[in-house]
């Protein structure tokens, strides 16, 4: 638990031995301690941020308070059923978080910070299939991480996760701070789904789904391709200033899980520039599954993946020929466990 939130619960704690027993200790000291365990809960939410598992906490707290008020303005006194209330719900809130905690990430192991940023590409040359707008650009949101100043002022740090794509259960990640420092931060979130059905019920289903995937790697790869010239151009003349001259682009490797796999077979067939991948239990398709790569490539394959549809066919040892100066690196690890 975080230090206001255990903080705030042990004041409730504090509180119930005198809801069971009213007439031990003087009446002024349990409305003390109830008053500081209130205030620590509000500087919990305005300095911590709520989060769900601290809701039976919330609510004793405001539930005292009324109690108290009741008990001095009209003289209600129900001991027994209070303190089991709040004993019942002090219990909850603690369980619940040791349950789903807010942990904390380790720091960075090396001399500098970490810095993020997303920025919005447009690819004018292609049109973009999703788009309502027949007539717009492939649109692509990517982000970069870098290693950061670690003698500039003390930044505000990217959360582990964005609360607006998390659910219930791991909504209390977008309360752990990562390691990353926000820069130009807009807000926006990119989602996106896999458009196949994966029904293999009929041999028109497989068909229909090895179609899918082979469009998908395709349109994927040619993202990557339009990702790589975009950042050339952000090494020749960043206007943020940010990465102008700082990259080596002499040394690019792509590497992907599941149809990101794929996707990272494919730009090594597609473009020269990719000197190395690494496909993680992902399908392979497109022309990469036909012609190989040009490229060294590492597979990372566990049970189904090393059968049909997802390898269509394709002998994994002979993927990537061997380059011009006669070294080969095309190896894969079975069984893998992510």
């Amino acid at each position: 638990m975080r230090l206001l939130e255990a903080a705030g619960i042990a004041g409730l704690l504090l509180c119930t031995p005198h809801l069971f027993f009213p007439a031990v200790g003087p009446e002024g000291v349990f409305a003390f301690v109830l008053c500081v365990a209130t205030l620590t809960i509000a500087c919990h939410l305005w300095f911590e941020g709520y989060r769900w598992q601290m809701a039976p906490a919330y609510g004793l707290a405001i539930g005292l308070v009324l109690y108290e008020c009741m008990h001095w303005l009209w003289g209600l006194h129900a001991p027994h059923l209070a303190g089991v209330a709040a004993l019942v719900f002090v219990l909850a809130a603690i369980v619940l978080c040791i349950l789903l905690p807010v942990f904390r990430l380790p720091a960075p192991t090396g001399p500098y910070r970490v810095g993020t940023q997303s920025r919005h590409i447009i690819d004018g040359s292609r049109r973009d299939s999703f788009s309502d707008d027949p007539n717009s650009g492939r649109e692509l949101m990517i982000q970069i991480w870098y290693p950061a100043d670690p003698t500039a002022r003390k930044p505000a740090l990217a959360p582990y996760r964005d609360r607006r794509i998390t659910a219930l259960k791991d909504a209390h990640f977008a309360l752990v701070k990562s390691n990353r420092i926000v820069v130009f931060p807009d807000g926006r979130i990119a989602r996106r789904k896999f458009q196949g059905n994966e029904d293999y019920s009929s041999d028109a289903a497989v068909e229909e789904f090895v179609r899918t995937a082979d469009q998908e790697v395709e349109l994927r790869a040619q993202d990557a391709r339009f990702v790589l010239d975009t950042l050339e151009h952000l090494d020749e003349n960043d206007p943020d200033g940010l990465l102008t001259g700082r990259l080596d682009l002499a040394r690019v490797g792509i590497f992907g899980f599941s149809l990101g796999g794929g996707t990272a077979a494919q730009a090594c067939w597609l473009d020269r520039r990719f000197r190395a991948g690494l496909d993680m239990g992902g399908m392979i398709a497109g022309e990469s599954a036909k012609q190989g790569t040009f490229a060294p490539f590492f597979f990372m394959f566990e049970g189904m993946y090393e059968s049909f549809p997802y390898i269509l066919g394709s002998d994994v040892f002979n993927v990537a020929p061997p380059p011009a100066n006669g070294a080969r690196l095309n190896s894969r690890i079975d069984n893998s466990s992510r």
